[in-house]
């Protein structure tokens, strides 16, 4: 068939396949341009979102910490706590009453230098307030300014924070004030997952040793995941999540806990030592 045609026919022929030929190739480099495009674009979205989150979980406790400064000003005024009376202690579980139906904070504690309780809330709350103690770390606060965190106390249904800040005394034995930060309202922040499409997840947590980590909050695909999801180092699964809590930022391509591909950027947040990731 070919050797009959004319050499104009064949000339045309191979234009025609030549044009072919870069019609494919450049549809192809297209379409995968436009892939770049984007992911890029995708993964721009989502550092925004991260950041936005970021923002919400600085904002919660920058909050929290202004409302526990307010109740450690009601105890600074106080000569001896040990020796309230029914009246002046009354008073107090007022004032703490009105500030905790305000904010996030619950289960205010008085230490002392032995981590003995002075004063507390209320004495119905005795086994949540000896956990708490638990959860402390061993370094208190101690400078009168400083404010510290302990580790998250998992109590029913309820995720309690403390954090830690330092009372000094006329005696010059300075004492310790305890609020715990219920974060199961951040944790609902956490939820919304507007802009972030029907796969967009968000996971916060922490180191529970060298080598693992664990999630915190509830998750989307994952309700049950609450401190029952470990992430190793090093493992093949929640890279941005390991990343995150070994104090660095970034973005990029992961394989989450389901072993889907995702699109992830994660922060570090320094004030808890926790780390966040949008997906």
């Amino acid at each position: 068939m070919l050797r009959n045609l004319s050499v104009g026919g064949k000339t045309a022929l191979l234009v025609l396949g030549i044009v072919c030929f870069a019609v494919v190739i450049l549809g192809t480099v297209f379409n995968r341009f436009v892939k770049e495009v984007i992911r890029k674009r995708t993964l721009f979205s989502i550092a925004t979102v991260t950041d936005l989150k970021k923002q919400q979980v600085d904002l919660f406790f920058n909050q929290a910490e202004s409302n526990s400064k307010i109740i450690k000003g009601i105890f600074a005024n106080q000569p001896n706590l040990a020796q309230l009376s029914d009246i002046e202690r009354k008073v107090i579980n007022t004032e703490l009453n009105l500030i905790n139906s305000e904010s996030s904070l619950t289960n205010t504690i008085i230490l002392d230098q032995n981590k003995q309780i002075v004063f507390s809330e209320s004495n119905s709350k005795t086994s949540i307030n000896r956990a708490l103690i638990h959860e402390l770390k061993e370094a208190l606060p101690q400078s009168d300014n400083a404010i510290s965190y302990g580790n998250i106390l998992v109590y029913g249904s309820s995720y309690l924070f403390p954090i830690v800040q330092k009372i000094q005394t006329d005696s010059g034995k300075p004492l310790y004030l305890i609020t715990a930060v219920k974060l199961n309202k951040l944790y609902g922040l956490l939820a919304d997952t507007v802009g972030l499409g029907s796969t967009g997840e968000v996971l916060i947590g922490s180191l529970s040793n060298n080598k693992s980590g664990i999630v915190h909050n509830p998750l989307r695909f994952n309700p049950d995941a609450s401190f029952k999801l470990k992430v190793t180092a090093n493992g093949a699964l929640n890279n941005s999540f390991w990343e995150a809590i070994q104090q660095r930022n970034g973005t990029g391509q992961d394989i989450d806990y389901r072993g889907k591909e995702v699109l992830a950027s994660w922060r570090y947040l320094p004030k808890q030592n926790w780390g966040l990731v949008i997906k």
